[in-house]
């Protein structure tokens, strides 16, 4: 079982390291003749489950609410598998 987890983890990790690399390269291929490009994104950093948040370009309310909404999406996921793991194994399985 945790073979199958490790090969399914180094699996993902490839996998996201080759979009990273072939996303700015699609991009480039799809069309060089554009004379002006507007640019919108944001992000979030999360410490101690809280968002901190911007958006920066031309419509910058579109980013941040992007990255909000995934930032929240991304507590409520460790949150409730923190939970259920908490549940699962107890307090004295840990020490």
């Amino acid at each position: 079982m945790n073979e199958k987890l490790f090969n399914l983890g180094l699996a993902l990790m490839i996998v996201g390291i080759a979009i990273m690399i072939l996303a700015p390269l699609t991009i480039l291929a799809m069309n060089t003749s554009a004379k002006s490009v507007n640019v919108t994104g944001g992000g979030c950093i999360v410490i101690f489950f809280v968002p901190i948040c911007f958006g920066v370009g031309s419509s910058p309310l579109m980013g941040l609410v992007i990255a909000l909404a995934l930032s929240l999406t991304l507590i409520a996921v460790v949150f409730f598998l923190f939970t259920y793991l908490s549940r699962k194994y107890r307090a004295s399985a840990w020490i």
